[in-house]
């Protein structure tokens, strides 16, 4: 087991997310990440709105 006290705060900048259109269905979504996926049909042809 781990000791070291009580719980950890950490302070994190803004998350620089990005808006998505799927080409395969056409969801719009925001995600973060290299090689984002849409959350519907799995699809990585995407582009960024």
């Amino acid at each position: 087991m781990c000791g070291g006290g009580g719980p950890l705060f950490l302070e994190l900048e803004e998350v620089p997310w990005k808006k998505y259109q799927c080409h395969a269905c056409g969801r719009i979504f925001r995600s973060m990440g290299r090689s984002p996926r849409c959350p519907d049909c799995g699809s990585r042809e995407l582009g960024e709105i």
